[in-house]
Order: C-alpha cells, then structure tokens, then sequence
C-alpha cells in the first residue's frame, strides 16, 4: 500500500466512518454481559470478544466502561415512558413511586445502576448522560403532577417540583441500594402522604380512598 493510500480521508485510517454493523454488535455484547454478570464485573475486554471486534475499536466510541454502558443502556427507562394522568395527586404520585420501584427492583437496578453510579465520581463528563436517564424522567414527571395539581386546586401554587421529586426518590433509593430493604407497593404510600401534607393538603382516608395512616394501635405509621 502506498503512502498516498493512507493520508486522512483516503478511507483507511483513523479518519475513515465509523462501521455501523460495529456500533451494534458492542451495544448489543454489552447488553447481554450486563444482564449476565452484572456492571461490576463486565470488562471492555468480554464485550469486544462477543462483539467479534478489538479493544481499539470499542474505544474509539466510548472512551470508558461506564461510557459505554450508559450508551449500551440508551435512553430514559421504560417505566418512566407511560406514567398515567389519574386527575389525583396522590395517584399520580404513587404511580411515578412504582415505576421507581420498578426500575430499581429490575437487574438493571439491582445489577448495574450501584456500579455504575460509582464509577461516575470518575468520569464527571458523564453526569448529563447518567441524569438524562435516572433523574430527568422522575423529576419531570413529579414537576407535571404537582403542576396539574395546583392548576385543578388540590395545592397552592408555586411548589418546587423538582425538591418534591427528590423528597419523593430519596428514601426509595437510600432503602433499596443502600439498607437492601425490598419495600412492597404499600410501603410506598407513607412518603406519597408526608408529602401532601407538606404541599398544603393532607390526603388522609377519607380524601383519598387510601390506607388509614395509623397503625392498629393508633400509632402514626412509619414512613420510608
């Protein structure tokens, strides 16, 4: 091969397109390693021998092991996709508390999401990625709910939906990753009434349809 034949842009080289059929085969290898073995023990290595493909070529399209698994994992999480409108706060609050559980209760959450928020103290320009996928969706889903809530007059105007979001994900996170609690669906509610509570509008049992939040010896029930 003569030089000319390798200058940049001639085709071969650094500079030629990226293989598409490549891009899909490493998303797809580290798809199946992450369900597999889990973030902590997926290496870039095990992906690009599935891929059929070399190290270079994974790391030429993502610069790191956590860059590629937030690429391999794409964008928003499903349960965040088709959060209901049930014209109730409280419902609607509930309904984004499930998703959350979801997510976190699925072996992307149990399996991948410590690790890699882990790692992502070492790789800062990952952040919006990372917050495009785990964060954004809750908070802007619980920004909706308490704007349409205010609007039909459950609440005062002019909340901060995203302390709201954060007040509402906090304990979830912190029982499940970090105490290795498994909540069930009623555990979810205590938070959900704090919450209204705080906002101005108690939704107790006779507002709501909801669980007496006292215990059978008329003790408040604990919230998580």
């Amino acid at each position: 091969m003569d030089r000319e034949s390798r200058k940049p842009g001639s085709g071969r080289g650094p500079g030629r397109p990226r293989n598409a059929a490549h891009d899909a085969a490493i998303v797809e290898a580290a798809q199946e390693l992450l369900h597999q073995t889990g973030y902590n023990s997926l290496t870039i290595d095990g992906v690009a021998a599935r891929a059929g493909v070399g190290r270079p070529t994974i790391y030429r399209r993502w610069p790191s092991k956590a860059a590629l698994v937030i690429g391999a994992l794409g964008g928003r999480p499903p349960q965040s996709e088709s959060l209901p409108d049930t014209g109730n706060l409280r419902d609607d609050l509930l309904a984004i508390r499930r998703g959350q559980l979801a997510l976190l209760s699925s072996p992307e959450g149990q399996r991948v999401l410590p690790g890699l928020a882990a790692d992502m103290t070492d790789h800062p320009e990952l952040h919006p990625r990372f917050y495009e996928r785990y964060v954004a969706p809750w908070r802007e889903a619980v920004q909706a709910a308490v704007e349409r809530a205010a609007v039909r007059g459950e609440i005062p105007d002019g909340p901060d939906g995203r302390l709201v979001a954060d007040v509402l994900t906090g304990p979830l996170v912190f029982r499940m990753l970090f105490a290795g609690e498994r909540p069930d669906d009623r555990a979810l509610e205590p938070a959900v009434d704090l919450i209204l509570a705080g906002l101005g509008r108690s939704q107790g049992p006779a507002a709501s349809g909801g669980p007496d939040p006292e215990d059978g010896a008329g003790r408040p029930a604990a919230a998580d």
